[in-house]
């Protein structure tokens, strides 16, 4: 049986986690379809129960985050930075003064603090949209084998949607934890200018954002990606 490969004894077929197939170039990605076309030749590797098809998915995800942990990482990254920004914004407020000469920097200090997170926010979304199309596109190859050994769009849409799930779950977490941090560290060093406030409800809606244009960048790469010849996404090189 190949490297990486799960017997199905239900089904009595052979399911391939595609992270070990050869990544050579045009030969190990037709090696790989006819090796797995030999084992299954009447039906695609495919073509199976939801649940092992679940299965297959669930491998392929794993596979690819812990090969590429650091990237993983840096995502997930990403949307904590725009979840904790999108949360500081709902939530920060600047202590009222009733000192005259305060009251002018107080509002020019609102207007500032407020720009920089609104620019700090556009430019981190836009970097992380980027960021995720690039990687996409880079995995032409990897999604041209898929579609070689029979996948569906559906296949592939669930496998990049779980990806998004994993990594926008734990990018709300982590921002979540940035926000408490933060908060603790302006009531240590400011706490008579500027307190953040918890908003519980805002929790689900900033992980969602961050989710969605994550999604969309996942969505703009895999259009560009399957308008490539298939020979042509085969013999792609990252």
């Amino acid at each position: 049986m190949l490297p990486g490969a799960l017997w199905d004894s239900s089904n009595r077929h052979v399911l391939i986690d595609t992270e070990c197939l050869p990544k050579n170039g045009l030969q190990g990605a037709m090696r790989a379809a006819w090796v797995t076309r030999r084992l299954r030749p009447r039906r695609s590797v495919f073509e199976s129960t939801y649940g092992p098809a679940l299965l297959m998915i669930h491998r392929v995800v794993a596979g690819h985050l812990r090969g590429h942990a650091q990237q993983a990482l840096l995502n997930a990254l990403g949307v904590a930075l725009v979840v904790m920004i999108m949360l500081i914004l709902a939530g920060a407020t600047f202590r009222e003064t009733h000192q005259a000469g305060m009251l002018l920097i107080n509002k020019i200090l609102k207007v500032t603090f407020a720009s920089m997170l609104w620019l700090g926010l556009i430019v981190g979304m836009v970097i992380m949209v980027i960021n995720r199309y690039s990687q996409v596109r880079d995995r032409t190859q990897q999604l041209a084998v898929l579609k070689t050994l029979g996948a569906s769009w559906t296949f592939i849409y669930t496998l990049l949607l779980e990806e998004v799930i994993l990594v926008a779950a734990a990018g709300t977490i982590g921002g979540i934890g940035l926000v408490y941090a933060i908060r603790l560290l302006l009531a240590h060093l400011v706490p008579d200018l500027l307190f953040i406030q918890t908003r519980y409800e805002l929790w689900p809606l900033a992980g969602i954002t961050a989710a969605t244009s994550f999604l969309f960048a996942d969505l703009c790469g895999l259009w560009s990606a399957s308008a490539v010849d298939l020979i042509e996404a085969l013999s792609y090189e990252q």
